[in-house]
């Protein structure tokens, strides 16, 4: 299993990799509008994208445990909002995922 790893490509995004087979993903904490995702939202998103259950990765393997721990989600969170107020979630737009080849 590999460690996080974690990169900032923009103001709204941060590249993340699979643990198990290091394939890279963007996430994108822009809303559709531009704007920066408060903190709240992006929380919610991501554990919504968590929560989805045994996913597949385009790294060609299934991630039984979900996304949180192989795509390091908390981690690309605390990197994205470094000053948050850790309050309850609310309601969200998305957060966009890009496989990147």
């Amino acid at each position: 299993m590999r460690e996080s790893k974690l990169e900032r490509v923009s103001e709204s995004r941060i590249r993340t990799y699979c643990r198990k087979c290091g394939t890279p993903i963007l996430l994108d904490f822009a809303r559709r509008d531009g704007t920066m995702m408060p903190y709240r939202e992006a929380q919610d998103a991501l554990r919504k994208l968590a929560n989805r259950g045994p996913g597949e990765c385009p790294g060609f393997h299934v991630e039984l445990a979900g996304w949180e721990f192989f795509w390091s989600l908390n981690e690309a969170l605390e990197m994205q909002y470094p000053d948050h107020d850790d309050l309850e979630p609310t309601d969200v737009e998305f957060i966009g995922v890009v496989v990147l080849d």
